[in-house]
């Protein structure tokens, strides 16, 4: 494995966020630009904040 730190679980949770994440910008495609952007950044700063959690969460074990 190329990522020894990275356990099985982590990327299973890593991997459901991705996927949830695509999916919600996938549903937005059909909002007004206003809104898209909005969502886009919420999003972008809850993935900045799981990516954060998660290298948190690694480096203190």
């Amino acid at each position: 494995m190329a990522y020894p730190f990275l356990e099985a679980d982590t990327m299973l949770k890593i991997g459901v966020i991705i996927g949830l994440l695509a999916l919600a910008l996938l549903a937005t495609k059909y909002l007004d630009e206003k809104i898209q952007k909005k969502i886009f950044i919420g999003l972008a700063a809850i993935a900045a904040g799981a990516i954060v959690l998660f290298m948190g969460a690694e480096l203190f074990r």
